[in-house]
């Protein structure tokens, strides 16, 4: 995980100008939006999104971290910035609409 958290601190200076507007154009409150879309939230890395919100945030990088499809682990919820939506079914229209949403407003996806 380090390395992970190393590659990150090493790419984001280098985002051009434009990736940098980017972000500004895409959420009106210029936050970073990571999405984390699982059901295992230790197979599919939960504590890397975790990690990289305290490191962007560390950064001076506004995050809100947006999982769904399983439990946020109870160390972790009372964590502001972070939105639990639980399990989003794709036959409901209402859950499938909102998931259209949160994938369209993500920055990163994980």
């Amino acid at each position: 995980m380090r390395h992970l958290l190393l590659a990150l601190i090493l790419i984001a200076p280098a985002l051009s100008a434009s990736a940098q507007e980017g972000f500004k154009d895409r959420d009106p409150r210029n936050r970073i939006r990571l999405l984390f879309v699982g059901r295992h939230w230790e197979r599919k890395g939960g504590n890397i999104v975790i990690a990289t919100s305290l490191c962007l945030i560390a950064h001076g990088h506004p995050v809100t971290v947006d999982v769904v499809g399983c439990e946020v682990p109870a160390e972790y919820r009372d964590i502001p910035w972070i939105r639990a939506h639980g399990l989003l079914h794709q036959n409901n229209p209402a859950e499938m609409t909102k998931l259209k949403r949160l994938y369209a407003e993500a920055h990163f996806l994980f």
